[in-house]
């Protein structure tokens, strides 16, 4: 049997076990069975076939996990291991030099988790733009589609803003506040906005944040902020239990001219029923009644918000 020499170091470089025991309690003097039991079960095959690869005169540089028997804590190894030659030019031991790679190894999936997350959110933000796009030059003439496709542009990217700055969602009271930033002066006046803190995943931000656009759109041209009268109330909650539990979600316009149903349908109704049925499996009403229009959304909190805010119960 060639013996085995490790030599542990931590990431400045100064000699530590990162095994948490000295070579001899490690290796037991010359055997192997101490340390391949210490190694992760499913590891253990990769790293033997490493060090016969060494035996046979080759290096490998190799990372493995190991149960550490000091804390009973899984830690990431990458070790450098080599032959050391006699006199004679044989092979007389085996030398490796190992570093606790935990921190980087766990820094590495985060990068990969986040540049997956940011693959999907642009394939999922290109899908919405092409939509809005595509419908906007559907339902309007060439004077009017730079402007409505601007404004709706601008809207989605105020969605995108706060979808930047967390990974954990976006809560409603932000999401709404930043579609109605242009109309800023009027919250608290006649602008309504109240509800507890929920956080929406990112789809429900992108959808409902397009929804909150559509809405002021059309209470600033034909609705309740077209006059000096009128007013807005958005609110949402949390109802139900179990699996009836869902997100509810109002926009009520009261003392704007009196209202009536569209003679054409166009995106933004189509934002405001379909799409949002469609994207989260909700229950969608929306009325004209005569004294102002009132939107009501129900949605599974499954497909709206997010599971650490569900696990929350808020």
């Amino acid at each position: 049997m060639i013996p085995i020499i490790l030599t542990s170091i931590d990431r400045f470089g100064s000699p530590l076990s990162v095994y948490g025991q000295n070579r001899e309690q490690v290796l037991g003097g010359d055997d192997l069975q101490r340390w391949t039991d210490i190694i992760y079960p499913e590891d253990r095959d990769g790293v033997l076939a490493s060090l016969e690869r060494v035996r046979q005169g080759g290096r490998v540089t190799h990372e493995f996990r190991i149960v550490r028997p000091s804390d009973q804590r899984i830690r990431w190894i990458r070790e450098a291991t080599f032959p050391l030659l006699d006199e004679m030019g044989r092979i007389s031991r085996i030398g490796g030099i190992g570093r606790d790679v935990t921190d980087q190894k766990a820094a590495e999936a985060q990068n990969e988790l986040l540049i997956k997350e940011i693959n999907h959110r642009s394939k999922n933000l290109l899908s919405v733009v092409q939509a809005i796009v595509h419908q906007t030059a559907r339902g309007s003439d060439s004077q009017t589609f730079a402007l409505e496709l601007s404004a709706r542009l601008a809207g989605l990217a105020a969605s995108q803003d706060l979808l930047l700055k967390t990974r954990e969602g976006v809560d409603i009271g932000e999401l709404v506040r930043s579609q109605l930033a242009h109309l800023e002066r009027l919250i608290g006046f006649r602008i309504t906005i109240e509800g507890p803190f929920i956080r929406l995943t990112t789809g429900a931000s992108q959808t409902i944040g397009m929804a909150m656009h559509e809405l002021a759109t059309n209470a600033s041209k034909y609705g309740a902020l077209s006059n000096m009268l009128g007013t807005i109330n958005v609110k949402w909650s949390l109802s139900g239990s179990g699996a009836d539990r869902c997100l509810e979600m109002v926009w009520e316009e009261r003392g704007g001219p009196v209202v009536s149903p569209p003679t054409h349908q166009g995106f933004g109704t189509d934002v405001l029923t379909k799409i949002i049925q469609v994207t989260l499996d909700a229950h969608v009403d929306l009325t004209y009644a005569r004294v102002g229009l009132r939107w009501l959304m129900r949605a599974p909190t499954d497909n709206a918000v997010t599971p650490l805010q569900v696990e929350q119960g808020r």
